[in-house]
């Protein structure tokens, strides 16, 4: 059983105090949602959340999720929780960081979670509710925290079983339960709890000595853990860092990971971060630029190195480290990347004919091909685009470079997640290519063959149609406007949100599924009407009435046989 949290009070704002902090205010936050938010990016396998929140140059970040222990990071411009409901998940590993800036206090929030009110019970019929259809016990949890048709969902009836489906039944506010008769579902309601303990930590001890690293560190200790749903106390928490200068340091010394080396100048220092936008968006790759010559002498700390990446095929592997402080300080001389010739992994046997990088190199460098040609995100790695020649490259720094030197056949695609992940090179491109929803990975096509012909069909969730009506009009020659063949999903994050709420509803349209669904950004996800619906059966897309005004684009799971 999920635990969810709704956030009571919160508006968190941008300042311009110097002394901002982030801090951790609530742990198991799921990203699945609205925080309020005007805008909001996800950046991928994220080493530092802090420093790449600081550092956005989107907008202005002034809350951020993030596992404690490293891993994926939404960024948000701000949270306004004062009248948004925030789910928690008991499991989840996100902890909710909020901006605090100068006296300001660490914000206190309740949470409240769906508790078992009764077990094995049969719904009273006489008690109105609304239906998705059939679901699992989790599907049909995601369906009121969607607001399934605009409903403000409060409880919901349905089996606990894990190996079928049963009627999920959703009731909305106000809804009063008396006993229930016997059956095989339970009945879940909304619980709302008092603001939890968060963790509590001593003060910060003295700075230790300057190492011979150029870095010197400062712990806290654990006064009081925290309860259940409060801010965990947190490794990353208790050891903080910074740039230093002193006798051990030599003055030009720049400091680099355990077995390697690193070397660093002045000016601006550039690094690669992944970043998709939220809503499924093109996946782009967004330089990022720690300016230098603020003004102050002392040097900006940093976070510890990350561990050296895989060695790859070019015989050279890599670390990066990220900005921790940004006020107060330069980044002049600092170096935020390395790398060092190395041997094993994807490297040829014994390191022949290793690339030499300059110790400071980024995914910026020169030596990097640009990558031309067709891009087609949310790939599936499973997919296998050509029949003719395929090679798992491993870890490549930069995927269109190992394409570009691929020499046992002609590469004219490759797959990839960006810069120092894994590789996949693809021949001529003669067969299907798939999609899948949530993936981080895209192929670049180099000549444009995928979608051409019947053969090398683009197959996934796809926008069909542009400028549509949601709640289509019986002139549609092959959807009418019965609530038969369409209806609201209520409230949807994302694309791939609304998709799989499409997905998750079974048999709404008995026997048919769910085949197709309209989704727009123009409507808020928590606004007055919703922004997610869901068809039947629309056979032709551009059988559907044309609006000029309309703001849903119309998404179908194509993938014709080839046979």
């Amino acid at each position: 059983m999920w635990n969810f949290v709704i956030v009571a009070v919160l508006v968190v704002a941008v300042g311009a105090d110097d002394t901002c902090t982030y801090q951790p205010i609530l742990s198991g936050i799921t990203p699945l949602q609205s925080l309020g938010e005007s805008n909001k990016a996800y950046l991928q396998d994220s080493q530092d959340c802090k420093a790449a929140c600081a550092a956005f140059a989107g907008f202005t970040c002034t809350a951020f999720l993030w596992p404690a222990g490293g891993g994926d990071c939404y960024v948000y411009d701000k949270i306004d929780l004062t009248s948004n409901d925030i789910f928690r998940e008991e499991n989840n590993a996100y902890v909710l960081y909020v901006r605090v800036c100068g006296s300001d206090a660490i914000p206190s929030v309740g949470y409240c979670e769906f508790k078992e009110n009764q077990t094995s019970i049969t719904a009273d019929t006489a008690i109105v509710s609304l239906s998705p259809g059939m679901a699992a016990e989790a599907s049909c949890e995601q369906f009121c925290i969607a607001k399934y048709r605009g409903m403000d969902c409060i409880a919901y009836i349905v089996s606990p079983s894990l190996t079928w489906l049963s009627q999920c039944l959703l009731y909305a506010d106000g809804t009063t339960f008396g006993t229930l008769a016997s059956g095989a579902s339970n009945l879940y309601v909304k619980d709302c709890q008092p603001p939890p303990v968060s963790c509590v930590y001593s003060d910060w001890g003295s700075w230790a000595s300057c190492s011979s690293d150029c870095t010197q560190t400062r712990t806290r200790s654990v006064v009081t853990q925290a309860s259940t749903g409060g801010a965990p106390c947190l490794d990353s928490e208790m050891t903080g860092s910074q740039a230093c200068t002193g006798s051990a340091c030599p003055a030009s010394a720049i400091s680099t990971p355990s077995s390697g080396s690193g070397s660093g100048g002045s000016g601006a220092t550039t690094t690669i971060t992944p970043i998709i936008p939220i809503g499924g968006g093109v996946v782009v790759q967004t330089t990022t630029t720690v300016a230098s010559g603020s003004g102050s002498t002392t040097p900006c700390a940093t976070s510890d190195w990350s561990a050296w990446s895989t060695c790859g095929a070019d015989c050279t592997q890599s670390a990066s480290r990220t900005v921790t402080q940004l006020l107060g300080c330069t980044t002049d001389g600092v170096a935020l990347s390395t790398a060092q010739t190395c041997t094993g992994g994807s490297c040829p046997s014994g390191g022949q004919n290793p690339v030499t990088i300059p110790a400071a190199a980024t995914t910026t460098s020169a030596a990097n091909i640009a990558e031309t040609g067709c891009r087609y995100d949310k790939f599936d790695p499973s997919s296998r685009p050509s029949t003719a020649n395929f090679k798992d490259a491993g870890t490549q720094a930069w995927c269109a470079n190992a394409c570009a030197a691929e020499t046992s056949f002609q590469c004219e695609a490759y797959a990839t997640q960006g810069a120092y992940k894994d590789c996949y090179l693809f021949g001529a491109i003669n067969a299907q290519t798939k999609t899948k929803l949530g993936s981080a990975w895209y192929l670049q096509d180099l000549n444009c063959v995928v979608n051409s012909t019947l053969a090398t069909t683009l197959c996934g969730w796809q926008v069909t149609r542009n400028n549509i009506s949601a709640t289509v009009t019986a002139s549609a020659t092959s959807v009418s406007s019965t609530s038969e063949q369409w209806e609201s999903l209520g409230y949807a994050l994302n694309s791939d949100h609304c998709a799989t709420l499409c997905l998750m509803n079974q048999a709404m349209f008995k026997p048919t599924r769910c085949s197709a669904f309209a989704f727009t950004y123009a409507v808020n996800y928590l606004g007055s009407t919703p922004n997610c619906y869901e068809y039947a059966d629309v056979g032709n897309a551009w059988s559907l009435p044309a609006n000029a005004n309309g703001s849903y684009s119309l998404w179908q799971n194509v993938c014709p046989s080839t046979s």
